[in-house]
């Protein structure tokens, strides 16, 4: 599996603004990150740890592996803890979650592709399983959660900048399920008073992405096919 080159600065850098943001409020703050051994949540929970905060991560490393975090356990082996486990499952999630005060919620099923293949399946992970996460958060007594959510729920809509206000127009079973996960963080904000924060994430990239799945993003995949001194495949006119 090819990845993106391994850089520390920018991480460096992020980090240092954070401590300058955020102040101590994190140091020893028990903290769960559901999908912390992706792309996202390794870096999440990297930081995080730099931040002074015990993380408990719950992955059930459909779309990734342990490698990292067996760096960031060999790193602080007294704030990090790891349950391999599904969001489908209350058992692991209370687990996890137990005495933590604050949730980030990344596990998903990706792709726009691989739910027109698998609609059910990424109905069941990234909303079904998003309500159990917010259940299991409640249970805990968990008062802030900060969900992954994404761009897809402005569909195809041309008008630019991309606004909160505009209207969803979600185009595809991943989409969908993604925006019933941000109503569905309004609703547990509203009725069970927890604070919800539901982050709308574009194209992303960064270091140990993986650049040649069949699913790769858009940005490592381009940077891969330079790399190799190919084109980039562009879908459509390129407008």
């Amino acid at each position: 599996m090819s990845t993106m080159p391994e850089h520390n600065t920018q991480a460096e850098r992020l980090i240092s603004h954070l401590r300058e943001r955020v102040g101590g409020a994190l140091n020893d703050a028990a903290v769960c990150v559901t999908g912390g051994a992706g792309i996202i949540g390794g870096h999440l929970c990297d930081a995080l740890v730099s931040l002074g905060a015990r993380v408990t991560i719950i992955d059930d490393l459909s779309n990734s592996d342990t490698r990292h975090i067996g760096t960031l356990i060999d790193r602080a082996p007294e704030r990090v803890r790891f349950v391999q486990g599904s969001i489908l499952d209350p058992k692991a999630l209370d687990e996890a979650m137990d005495g933590a005060s604050r949730v980030f919620h990344l596990a998903a099923l990706g792709s726009v592709p691989k739910s027109v293949e698998q609609p059910e399946r990424t109905w069941l992970v990234n909303a079904t399983g998003t309500m159990r996460v917010l259940q299991a958060a409640q249970r805990a007594g968990a008062g802030r959660l900060i969900y992954s959510a994404s761009s897809s729920a402005y569909g195809n809509n041309p008008a630019l900048p991309k606004r909160e206000t505009m209207a969803p127009e979600p185009e595809s079973p991943y989409a969908a399920a993604k925006f019933a996960g941000e109503s569905l963080c309004r609703s547990w904000a509203k009725c069970y008073g927890i604070d919800t924060i539901s982050l709308r994430y574009f194209n992303i990239f960064g270091t140990r992405q993986a650049a040649d799945s069949a699913y790769a993003a858009v940005i490592p995949a381009f940077i891969k096919r330079w790399v190799d001194g190919q084109a980039p495949t562009i879908f459509g006119d390129g407008e």
